[in-house]
C-alpha cells in the first residue's frame, strides 16, 4: 500500500523515564480519515499505515562510575540453536526424506511442533525405528522446516535459486507448517508469498491459497488480479489456463470481486 499522509505531522514528543505520566501516547485520527482517500479506504484495503520515528537521547549529566548502569549484550540463543543446527552436536534422531538423512534434536523439534512431539514422546512414538521416514514431503522443504524450528527464519534462497524456485519452497514450507501444526510458520509463509506475486504466479498462487485455506494469500491474489493493468499478460499465463479450463468457480469470484470494487470506489 503506497503512503498516505492522513493528517499532518506532530510534534515530537518527549518521553521523561522518571516521569510514570510520559510512558505511554495516544494519538487519535478520525475514522472519517481512515476510511477515506485513496479510497475505498485504509480500513477496507487491509490494513493502517503508520510511521514513527523514535530518537534514544543521551542525559544532560554524566553518570557516575558508582551509579551507571551496565549494558547488558543481546541474547545469543538464537544463534547458538543455529550452531548446533548446523554441528549436529549431540543429535538424538534422525529422519530420512527421499534417501536424504537430517539428524536432529528432539526436544528441540518437540518444543517447535506439537506433531514431532506425539511423535517423538506422545503416542506416535516410533520407539523401534532408528530413522524415521518423512513421506510426501521434498526433501528441501523439511530442511526448511527444521530450520525454522531451529532459528526462527524463513529460506532466503541462494545465488543458484531464482525467485520460482523460492517461492515453491515457501509453499511447500506453508504445508509443512500446517502437517506439523507450527501455525505461525503457516501465516509468515503466507505473507511472505503475498510479497512475491506477480503477472506469472499470480494466477498459481490463487490456486494454492484457495486450496490452503489460506484467506490472506487468497485477498491479495485476488486484489492483484483486480488492480492489475497488466490482465492479458496474466490470462497467458499457466496458472490461469489451469484455472479457466479446471477451476472456473475460483475466477467467477475474482470477476464478483472486481465488481464490488468497482462499485465501491
Amino acid at each position: 500500500m503506497s503512503p498516505w499522509k492522513l493528517t499532518a505531522e506532530k510534534l515530537s514528543w518527549e518521553f521523561d523515564s522518571g516521569d510514570e505520566d510520559r510512558w505511554r501516547l495516544s494519538v487519535w485520527a478520525p475514522r472519517s480519515l481512515l476510511s477515506s482517500a485513496p479510497g475505498p479506504g485504509f480500513l477496507t484495503r487491509g490494513g493502517v499505515l503508520f510511521e514513527f520515528i523514535i530518537s534514544v537521547l543521551p542525559t544532560d549529566a554524566p553518570q557516575s562510575a558508582s551509579s551507571a548502569q551496565p549494558i547488558v549484550p543481546p541474547s545469543d540463543k538464537k544463534d547458538n540453536l543455529a550452531r548446533v543446527y548446523q554441528t549436529k552436536e549431540g543429535a538424538d534422531v534422525i529422519y530420512s526424506v527421499k534417501g536424504e538423512l537430517f539428524p536432529a534434536h528432539k526436544i528441540i523439534l518437540a518444543m517447535g511442533s506439537p506433531v514431532f512431539k506425539a511423535e517423538l514422546y506422545g503416542n506416535m512414538m516410533e520407539s523401534t525405528a532408528k530413522v524415521i521416514q518423512v513421506k510426501d514431503m521434498e526433501p528441501d522443504v523439511f530442511e526448511a522446516l527444521l530450520n525454522y524450528i531451529y532459528t526462527d527464519s524463513l529460506p532466503t534462497g541462494n545465488e543458484d535459486q531464482d525467485d520460482k524456485d523460492v517461492s515453491s519452497i515457501i509453499c511447500g514450507l506453508l504445508v509443512a507448517g500446517d502437517r506439523y501444526g507450527v501455525d505461525r510458520l503457516k501465516l509468515l509463509c503466507e505473507l511472505e508469498l503475498c510479497t512475491m506475486l506477480d503477472v506469472d504466479n499470480v494466477a498459481k498462487m490463487l490456486e494454492f491459497a484457495n486450496d490452503q485455506q489460506c484467506n490472506v494469500l487468497k485477498d491479495a491474489c485476488t486484489a492483484f488480479i483486480v488492480n492489475s493493468d497488466q490482465m492479458d499478460k496474466i490470462k497467458k499465463s499457466e496458472g490461469y489456463t489451469r484455472l479457466s479450463e479446471s477451476r472456473p468457480s475460483i475466477l467467477v469470484e475474482v470477476l464478483e470481486r472486481a465488481y464490488q470494487f468497482r462499485k465501491v470506489s
